[in-house]
C-alpha cells in the first residue's frame, strides 16, 4: 500500500470496503495490514481511523469485527502508542485467539467426520484444513451461497486442499441434514442472547435439532458486541443481483436485472439474519 496515502483513501481500503465474499476473519487480517502501513501526524492518523471505522460500518454494518479492531486500535493509539504497533499489538492477541479457536473446532470435527456449514468462514475453513492436516479430513457439505457465491468460493479452496466437498441449491439444506454428522458455522457478530449470521442458518439449526444433529458456532473475540440491537445491523443490500442470472432472465423477460419489473413486486435482497444463542448445543470460543 503507498504510505502517502491515508487508509480510509487507499485503494486497498476501497476494495476491503467492495469485498462481499470473504469472511469477517480474512477482512479483519487485511485490514490489520493496511492500517499498520497508515501514515501521518497523531492527530491526521487518529481522524483517519475514525474515518475509516464509519466507512467500514456503512459497507459491512453486519461484521462487528473490522469496527471493534479498528476502535481497540484507535483506544491505544489516543493512549500514546503508534499506529503500526497498535496494530501489530493488536493483530498478534487477535491471531493467538484466532489459532485457539481454530484447535476448538478443529478438535470438534475429529469427531464428525461429515460436516454441513454455510456461507464463507474463515475460522470454518481453518479449523477444516486443520482437522485435515492432523488426519481427520471431514466430508464437507454447503450451499452455494447466492447472491454472491460465497459457499461455491468456500468449497473451491478446500477441494483444491484434498477437503471432498458436496455443493447444493442453498434451498436444499434440509434434504442434507441426514447426511452429515454434524452443523458447525461462523458468526459475524455475537451478543448475550442472539447472533449474526448469513440468512438461512435459523432454517438449518432448527432442521438439526429436530433431527438430533449436533450444532456448533466457532467465533473470535472481536466478534463480541454489547449492542443487542442486531435489527440495526441489518440491511437490504441491491435487489438486482438477485436479478441478474439466468433464471431470472427467463422469467423476467427484458426486465430481469432491474428490481422495478413491476409496481407491484418488491424483491429483497437481505445476507445476513439474528439467530437465537439457544438453538446452538456448543459454542467454541475464548477471550483475548
Amino acid at each position: 500500500m503507498d504510505n502517502k496515502k491515508s487508509l480510509s483513501k487507499s485503494d486497498e481500503f476501497r476494495d476491503l470496503l467492495a469485498d462481499y465474499i470473504h469472511g469477517a476473519s480474512e477482512l479483519v487480517r487485511r485490514l490489520f495490514t493496511q492500517i499498520a502501513h497508515a501514515s501521518g501526524s497523531s492527530d491526521t492518523v487518529l481522524k483517519d481511523l475514525g474515518q475509516a471505522r464509519e466507512l467500514l460500518r456503512r459497507a459491512h454494518p453486519e461484521m462487528v469485527s473490522l469496527s471493534m479492531a479498528v476502535t481497540l486500535i484507535l483506544k491505544r493509539v489516543e493512549k500514546g502508542a503508534d499506529v503500526e504497533t497498535a496494530s501489530r499489538e493488536l493483530e498478534l492477541s487477535w491471531n493467538a485467539n484466532m489459532k485457539r479457536v481454530t484447535e476448538m473446532a478443529a478438535k470438534y470435527l475429529a469427531g464428525h467426520h461429515r460436516v454441513l456449514t454455510i456461507s464463507y468462514s474463515g475460522l470454518v475453513r481453518d479449523a477444516i484444513l486443520k482437522a485435515k492436516a492432523q488426519s481427520c479430513t471431514p466430508e464437507v457439505y454447503l450451499g452455494e451461497g447466492r447472491p454472491k457465491y460465497e459457499g461455491l468460493a468456500l468449497a473451491r479452496e478446500l477441494a483444491d486442499e484434498g477437503v471432498p466437498c458436496t455443493v447444493f441449491a442453498d434451498s436444499a439444506f434440509a434434504g442434507f441434514i441426514n447426511d452429515v454428522d454434524c452443523v458447525l458455522i461462523g458468526a459475524d457478530a455475537i451478543c448475550a442472547s442472539f447472533l449474526l449470521n448469513k440468512i438461512g442458518t435459523t432454517a438449518i439449526l432448527r432442521e438439526a435439532r429436530a433431527r438430533d444433529v449436533p450444532t456448533a458456532v466457532a467465533y473470535d473475540c472481536l466478534k463480541v458486541t454489547e449492542d443487542a440491537e442486531f435489527s440495526d445491523l441489518i440491511m437490504d443490500y441491491p435487489a438486482d443481483e438477485l436479478l441478474m442470472g439466468p433464471s431470472a432472465q427467463r422469467a423476467f423477460g427484458s426486465n430481469a436485472g432491474s428490481s422495478q419489473c413491476s409496481s407491484c413486486l418488491q424483491v429483497v435482497n437481505r445476507y445476513f439474519e439474528t439467530i437465537p444463542r439457544s438453538l446452538l448445543d456448543v459454542e467454541l470460543a475464548d477471550s483475548f
